[in-house]
């Protein structure tokens, strides 16, 4: 089996592609979970500091899900 130097394979690249992207929104929902269940009750500037984080997290992962798109339909 030769493959010719300027030849690409996709074979599953883009399943694969599209399951980390599945992932890593599912580790940061776990991670935003963990954090709620450590600070709750939240009073004061914890209350804020986790919903900039979570706020920060979700424009992230739709950041990065519409720049991912275009390679998931390819």
């Amino acid at each position: 089996m030769t493959d010719e130097v300027g030849e690409r394979d996709s074979g599953l690249a883009g399943e694969r592609t599209e399951l980390a992207w599945n992932r890593s929104g599912l580790a940061t929902l776990v991670a935003v979970t963990v954090l709620l269940r450590r600070l709750w009750p939240l009073h004061g500037f914890k209350s804020v500091v986790t919903f900039i984080l979570i706020a920060v997290g979700a424009a992230i992962w739709a950041a990065s899900m519409r720049f991912a798109q275009p390679f998931l339909s390819a």
